[in-house]
């Protein structure tokens, strides 16, 4: 003997569901693309935005080679040196640099010292016309053992324009 069941009907979701499914999607995708905004930065479609994708080539021991995209026809960098000394931090020295290209070599980097860099980009007049471009950093480790890496500081922080 078999029993025979009523079949019951399938309840679809309502219409609403798929709405707000769709808007949880996007709303995700705009969070993602503000985030890769904030971290990473767009490439640059004109002069006046920020250079952006500023690198270190960290492989090269001897220079700082620091790269990124812009539009501008001069670039502004400035170079930051500190140091860490008994814990603390302590700013060594600020330079800043007037180069044609977006590509910028520092020689003659000091073992133990941090080295930050930021760019902006300027009009044929040297007048800037963008602002500062995220801080990139490296830190130079020590190699060996060397009894005072500082025999000869760095010069103090000079003043711009």
């Amino acid at each position: 003997m078999t029993v025979k069941r009523e079949r019951q009907p399938i309840l679809s979701k309502p219409v609403w569901h798929k709405r707000i499914k769709g808007k949880r999607y996007m709303f995700l995708a705009a969070v993602l693309l503000l985030l890769f905004h904030l971290l990473v930065g767009f490439p640059p479609t004109s002069a006046k935005q920020r250079p952006a994708y500023l690198s270190i080539d960290k492989e090269n021991t001897a220079t700082n080679v620091v790269t990124w995209v812009g539009r501008a026809p001069v670039y502004e960098v400035t170079s930051i040196r500190t140091i860490y000394r008994q814990g603390v931090q302590s700013p060594s020295s600020q330079d800043f640099y007037v180069v044609f290209e977006p590509r910028f070599e520092e020689t003659d980097i000091l073992e133990g010292m941090t080295y930050s860099y930021r760019v902006r980009g300027m009009d044929r007049g040297q007048i800037p016309i963008s602002p500062w471009s995220r801080l990139v950093r490296r830190r130079l480790d020590i190699i060996g053992e060397k009894p005072n890496v500082f025999d000869d500081p760095p010069t103090p922080i000079r003043q711009y324009r």
